[in-house]
């Protein structure tokens, strides 16, 4: 039987309604994985429209014209990552599923699109049994070579259906960053219920609307990608099959995704406080309206203009420009920029099915990294934007050699080697503020403070990372750290002081809005901070103490924290504290910061040993006390990280502080990680860090 290559939707594939709003069109473009042999490049490409609407009944993003997946995905080129980024993701997706699906060894794990079959040999590897459906029959073999038992089929009903009827139901069904390229998502949802076990979950992963819109992510539309979905549209969809959302995850990945997590209604499973936050935070955001989607119709025009003018004017300086990456987003990039090879010289991929061809239209020849070594270019147009942190960490040759990247997504950026932190002073009211700075003087700006008994080279990692991603970033020996400003008066500590000393750094370093980092001491600082002068922090990241009110009532309430808490009084003790800090070549201090690099912790102790300087930082816990620093709910966008094996904070302080952020929040838990975080777990936070910041750009 033959098919249209292409049919438009009339009515919306969520609800059958039929009333669209227009968002946008960028045309026709040929498909962006249709890569081609450079002997056919002269042949006719087809090309189909990429025209966006929404539906104006359950706020379905998607495109109007669906190309017929036959065509698509039989012989389908993209290949699972197994980047650092996507390696720890999967990981990270098999623990929220175990966790969540309460799942045991033996028990039965689906996955649609389940491509390779990577995210299912880590359940595997745990003792489940799993079956991979996916449609694209060279994928399946790899898979299957595997050891993956996987069909080559479309997920639906017959082919569960005979899954259920040999193997039983299945305690978790799971979709990862397929179900947004499905048409018929009815049928999708009655294979689900042909072999979801009565106390089964559905995880769906989808890239979410949300940050779609917020950041500017105008390449992810392209044929491939049908649905652009916020949780409400998905709540629609799978409580017309008995199904209710039960719990959320978001994830860095992809630019931001989200993981909706499904249980059947007659279970009884009540929905996690995440549910109503995120949904909450979809109609704060305007998704029930139209406006949200014509704002980043009118930001995508004027972003597409901007990042064709930049290569361009680049090319005109007589540098030469490479793109990085063959993703399929960074083909739509290109086609929807209007940049070509007369643009872009070539593009690199490590993928050996993409070597050696021609992107379509375009016609940039693919180069493998070694040829692409051999040619270096002047800068790299980062189409892979999405896994930016890593790709940059691993260049650092280029960049030294005098290489730059073009970061496209949320904003184009360009990012040189100007990132080696260089000491720099800061003077205030209060006197001179030593502290280190990295990055370009024009990047957006991030402040970062340190926690005891550390000191602004604690950031040392992330002040790299910031810099190499375009940001301008500066880290201060807060007030007892800097020589030139240790008042000997204990209430020149309190916070009052400590919060005013960082808007006094601010003002002198003329930024009226910036990003404010903080780590333990430095943490608690910023929650007072975006509490207290919310206009002049455009987002907070909190790394291992709470928000003061969940921390306090935690204090008051847990006996755990009680006794984690014990060393505050020790601390606060004068001259006793001091001497047991520094006795034995400052044992007690090494012994804290074990996990720590030992050169680092000489540093830190070198510092201590100074006279006045111990007094000083432990000055901070003689003036303030946690029930005397009262904070309100916070209201601009955080990220609160926190070490699952922290000493000194625990698990209900560190849960708590969802209650006391309104604005958009993000907890991450490291598992296994220390109060040290930054230095413990630097590739992590700065990971986390750096994604938060391109999710909050305004």
């Amino acid at each position: 039987m033959q098919h249209e290559p292409i049919v438009r939707m009339e009515r919306c594939r969520v609800c059958g309604a039929d009333d669209w709003l227009d968002v946008i069109s960028f045309g026709s473009t040929p498909l962006a994985n249709g890569f081609l042999d450079p002997a056919a490049a002269s042949e006719p490409e087809p090309a189909f429209p990429v025209d966006v609407v929404v539906c104006r009944d359950c706020r379905l993003m998607a495109l109007r014209h669906v190309v017929d997946p036959e065509v698509l995905f039989r012989n389908y080129c993209y290949v699972s990552s197994s980047s650092d980024t996507i390696r720890s993701h999967m990981q990270r997706i098999t623990a929220w599923c175990t966790a969540k699906a309460g799942l045991a060894k033996g028990d039965l794990v689906v996955e649609m699109g389940s491509n390779i079959g990577l995210q299912l040999r880590m359940f595997a590897d745990q003792g489940r049994r799993v079956i991979g459906v996916d449609p694209a029959r060279n994928l399946a073999a790899v898979a299957e070579e595997s050891g993956v038992p996987t069909i080559a089929e479309y997920f639906g009903p017959e082919v569960t259906g005979a899954v259920a009827r040999e193997h039983g139901a299945a305690k978790l069904v799971l979709g990862r960053q397929c179900f947004a390229h499905i048409h018929d998502l009815h049928n999708v949802m009655k294979g689900v219920d042909a072999v979801l076990a009565a106390d089964g979950l559905l995880a769906i992963e989808v890239p979410y609307l949300l940050d779609l819109l917020e950041q500017n992510q105008f390449d992810t539309i392209y044929h491939e990608h049908l649905s652009y979905l916020s949780v409400h549209t998905m709540q629609r969809l799978f409580g017309a099959y008995g199904l209710q959302v039960v719990d959320v995850e978001r994830a860095d990945v992809h630019g931001g995704s989200v993981v909706v997590f499904a249980a059947r209604s007659e279970s009884g499973r009540p929905p996690s406080a995440a549910v109503g936050a995120l949904l909450e935070l979809e109609q704060r955001h305007g998704l029930d309206g139209d406006r949200a989607y014509l704002e980043f119709a009118g930001r995508a025009r004027t972003l597409i203009a901007g990042i064709r003018d930049l290569v361009r004017d680049l090319a005109g300086q007589g540098k030469t420009i490479a793109g990085y990456g063959t993703p399929s987003k960074g083909t739509a990039l290109l086609m929807m920029c209007g940049l070509t090879a007369a643009d872009v010289r070539y593009c690199t991929d490590t993928t050996p099915s993409k070597i050696g061809k021609v992107l379509p239209q375009l016609h940039i020849p693919v180069l493998s990294p070694e040829q692409a070594k051999a040619q270096p270019p002047d800068y790299f147009l980062l189409l892979a934007w999405n896994y930016a942190a890593e790709i940059i960490r691993n260049e650092q040759a280029f960049l030294q050699n005098g290489g730059g990247f073009i970061v496209p997504i949320p904003q184009p950026r360009v990012t040189t080697a100007d990132i080696e932190p260089v000491a720099m002073r800061v003077t205030t009211p209060a006197g001179t503020f030593d502290a280190l700075a990295a990055g370009p003087v024009e990047g957006r700006e991030v402040l970062l403070l340190h926690g005891f008994p550390q000191g602004a080279i604690e950031w040392r990692a992330q002040l790299r990372a910031l810099a190499a991603a375009g940001y301008r970033a500066i880290a201060p020996d807060q007030r007892g750290y800097s020589p030139g400003v240790r008042p000997e008066d204990v209430a020149e500590y309190r916070m009052d002081e400590l919060v005013g000393d960082v808007l006094a750094i601010a003002d002198a370093l003329g930024w009226d809005q910036f990003d404010l980092v903080g780590h333990d001491w430095g943490a608690a600082i910023g929650w007072l901070l975006a509490d207290r002068h919310p206009q002049r922090v455009r987002s907070l990241t909190a790394v291992s103490v709470p928000h003061p009110e969940a921390f306090a009532a935690a204090l008051r309430d847990d006996p755990e924290q009680q006794q984690r808490s014990a060393y505050l009084e020790m601390f606060r003790r004068p001259g006793a504290a001091e001497q047991m800090m520094l006795a034995n070549d400052a044992a007690m201090v090494r012994g804290m910061l074990q996990v720590v690099p030992p050169a680092v912790v000489e540093e830190y102790v070198a510092r201590l040993q100074v006279p006045g300087a111990a007094t000083a930082a432990l000055n901070w816990y003689r003036a303030t006390r946690p029930d005397e620093t009262p904070a309100a709910a916070i209201t601009v966008p955080t990220l609160y990280v926190w070490g699952s094996a922290d000493a000194g904070v625990g698990a209900t302080a560190a849960a708590g502080t969802s209650a006391w952020v309104t604005a958009p929040y993000r907890f991450e838990t490291f598992d296994g990680v220390s109060h040290w975080v930054p230095e413990q777990a630097a590739d992590r936070l700065t990971e986390a860090l750096l994604a938060h910041l391109a999710a909050h750009t305004r």
